[in-house]
């Protein structure tokens, strides 16, 4: 259990996360739900242990810590680009210590939850489209057996294929460890989770969705705006 407690976290002067509390539980997928710009990466990477905060605390259960957190962020910079895809997920799997027959089964497992990694197996990262590597990101992480998955704009550069996909995969991965994912596109987020952190105005906001049109209504009160 990851628990944030009163964080906040200012950039001169101005105070992006202000005294953020909520809980993330050992399995099922989160949201954090909130325009471009409100500080979603800034949290992550508090979580991650990347940046600290100006004030709070992250606390783990026992025996955990930011080892046991991975974070994929937004963008293309996630992989090594002279590798090919085959190379980078043997990579990443690698990294947890399994051995050889652990690390083919969770590469199995990823290939059949997006199966147009086949055709790209042989490529080297820096070959593919910004879609295409962002595939790969989210491969690499979701394979990464760390207890917590973090995953910031989760569905950036993808095709509705392969975001029905990766509700499949974070949904399978889920009953086993915590994924917390943060998007705009709240068709994605309904789907995925009806748990759902609304980061407005620095705090974080727990809430219960049921529905798409209920998740757009409360992000329009919360935000003034429509949401994808």
């Amino acid at each position: 259990m990851i628990k944030v407690e009163n964080v906040a976290r200012t950039f001169k002067t101005e105070r992006v996360i202000d005294n953020a509390s909520f809980v993330l539980s050992s399995c099922g997928v989160s949201a954090l739900v909130a325009p471009n710009g409100s500080g979603k990466t800034t949290l992550m990477s508090i979580i991650a242990g990347l940046m600290e905060p100006t004030e709070g605390r992250v606390l783990f259960s026992d025996g955990e810590g930011t080892c046991d957190v991975a974070l994929l962020l937004a963008g293309d910079k996630n992989l090594y680009m002279k590798n090919t895809v085959m190379e980078n997920l043997m990579y990443f799997a690698a990294l947890n210590g399994y051995g050889r027959g652990d690390i083919q089964g969770d590469i199995d497992d990823v290939v059949s939850w997006f199966p147009e990694l086949k055709a790209l197996w042989r490529k080297t990262a820096e070959s593919l489209s910004y879609g295409q590597k962002r595939l790969v990101s989210l491969a690499s992480a979701v394979i990464s057996r760390n207890r917590y998955l973090l995953v910031d704009e989760a569905v950036e550069g993808l095709d509705v294929a392969n975001v029905e996909r990766l509700v499949e995969a974070l949904q399978k991965v889920s009953s086993r460890r915590s994924v917390l994912v943060s998007s705009h596109d709240l068709r994605f987020v309904s789907k995925v989770t009806d748990s759902v952190l609304f980061l407005s105005g620095g705090k974080v906001l727990r809430e219960p969705i049921h529905s798409e049109d209920e998740l757009r209504n409360r992000y329009s009160e919360l935000f003034g705006e429509v949401a994808q």
